[in-house]
């Protein structure tokens, strides 16, 4: 799988079976720690690249959300920025 990176040049992601294998890891980050603006963006950004766009809205609907509040997590802690 191809594609192109912001910034013009190709990005190239082994094989969808891995991106399968970051999506299952970043949701189970999510089931521990609900509110990891990152990895509620790599989750929808990564079922973008899997064809579901559909899937991907709420996930970055609420990263967009928690960015707008200022709120990330690090290491179970909450932090206002």
């Amino acid at each position: 799988m191809r594609l192109r990176c912001g910034n013009g040049r190709q990005c190239c992601i082994q094989s969808p079976d891995r991106l399968e294998d970051a999506l299952a890891a970043h949701l189970r980050s999510l089931a521990i720690e609900p509110n990891q603006l990152s990895a509620k963006a790599n989750v929808g950004w990564m079922l973008v690249l899997l064809g579901r766009p559909a899937a991907a809205e709420p996930y970055l609907r609420a990263a967009i959300a928690l960015a707008k509040v200022g709120i990330t997590r690090c290491n179970g802690s909450s932090f206002m920025i």
